[in-house]
């Protein structure tokens, strides 16, 4: 059963009966605050997390600008009426989505433009606000700071997905003052993508695959420098599914490198599990990342994965069942992607230890760590769990 989308407006309290938060018996009620419902592993995680949160009596809604097709999601959600980024009505939208559903807990998930005024809304409220980490935190964007400092300020907790130390110090302290913790996202695929069998080379080109957004930080650059170092023997194209600020500038590179015919920029997708399905290999080559959910994807799918060599990727897998290399070095790149190509045997034993491993990140683990934290949450206790490191 699907719940209404609530346009919000300023002057206009939502059409929704409110009741008093946390009677005996009654669920904790959370309210999710993030931008947009469509788009990378923050807003799946949040859908999957709000939609099952029911099974640890915790009762979920969303406020967002963008819910997108949020006709499957068996929670109410909350959209506010925001025309630009930096539209300041959505604070008196959220304020109007407060009154209307009660929480005893605000989730303030990301960005920068949602997370301070879920913040200050829940301070001035005197609702429990938990702040997000999901990424390597540091201070490289306009909202930073100030968002930093609201988070000193209005949040009681912070959970990570990902280890803190690849933060910088200040985050770091952060975390550490509001008794952080990290608690990894789940996985949840439908066994329908599971691939069946795996590509042996005679019947057409292997298909790699990247899914991401096109930035910076997913160092794709050194991914098609590493296609054009592959042996011309070697039969292959290249899929790079996602959208970003870097899209005309990779264009180009493809271009100067002669790999026009053999990669393919394919935008915003919604069928990346299929995407996926009709793969042979999964790179993904970034600086940094929060907690690489398309990794732990791939692997359920049934995908060899090759990644760079950092905190985040590192703390989920093993060589068993991944492949690494410097994010520095496209040569490195080459040779990983020219040894599984090669290797069938390592493909298939890359593909067995990957699906033992997906099987830890679980969505009743995931639930069961975030009711606990909200719950220990609204009766003062912090970290009830004792969940400070990541763990299966």
């Amino acid at each position: 059963m699907s719940h209404p989308v609530h346009d919000l407006d300023p002057v206009t309290l939502i059409d929704q009966q409110c009741s008093t938060s946390m009677r005996d018996g009654d669920p904790l009620r959370v309210l999710h605050c993030i931008h947009a419902l469509h788009g990378g592993g923050a807003e799946r995680q949040l859908k999957l997390l709000a939609s099952a949160s029911h099974s640890a009596a915790v009762q979920s809604a969303i406020f967002c600008v963008e819910p997108g097709d949020a006709s499957t999601l068996n929670v109410p959600i909350y959209q506010a009426k925001k025309k630009g980024k930096y539209d300041l009505s959505v604070y008196s939208a959220l304020m109007d989505a407060i009154t209307a559903f009660q929480p005893d807990v605000i989730h303030a998930w990301l960005p920068a433009s949602m997370t301070i005024p879920a913040m200050v809304a829940a301070r001035r409220r005197g609702i429990p606000c938990i702040y997000s980490y999901r990424n390597a935190m540091r201070f490289h964007r306009p909202l930073s700071l100030p968002e930093y400092a609201v988070a000193t300020f209005c949040s009681q907790q912070i959970i990570s997905n990902n280890p803190i130390a690849q933060s910088i110090a200040a985050y770091r302290l952060l975390f550490r003052a509001k008794s952080g913790v990290t608690i990894p996202n789940a996985v949840m695929v439908d066994p329908v993508f599971t691939k069946t069998s795996l590509t042996d080379g005679e019947n057409g080109p292997a298909n790699l695959l990247f899914v991401g957004r096109l930035t910076k930080q997913k160092n794709i650059d050194c991914l098609l420098r590493a296609l054009a170092m592959l042996p011309p023997e070697l039969n292959w194209r290249q899929t790079i599914c996602g959208v970003g600020e870097d899209e005309g500038a990779l264009r180009k590179l493809a271009g100067e490198l002669h790999l026009t015919d053999k990669v393919n920029f394919c935008g915003y997708r919604h069928d990346v599990y299929a995407l996926m399905q009709q793969s042979d290999i999964l790179i993904l080559p970034s600086w940094w990342e929060g907690m690489p959910n398309v990794l732990l994807e791939g692997l359920a799918i049934g995908l060899p994965c090759i990644a760079s060599d950092i905190a985040a990727t590192r703390s989920l897998l093993n060589e068993e069942c991944c492949t690494f290399f410097d994010p520095a070095s496209p040569l490195e790149l080459s040779d990983a992607i020219e040894t599984l190509l090669r290797n069938r045997d390592r493909v298939v034993q890359q593909v067995a230890a990957g699906r033992n491993v997906v099987s830890k990140y679980s969505i009743e683990k995931l639930v069961e760590r975030y009711a606990e934290l909200y719950r220990g949450l609204v009766t003062g206790r912090k970290d009830p769990t004792g969940l400070q490191l990541m763990s299966s």
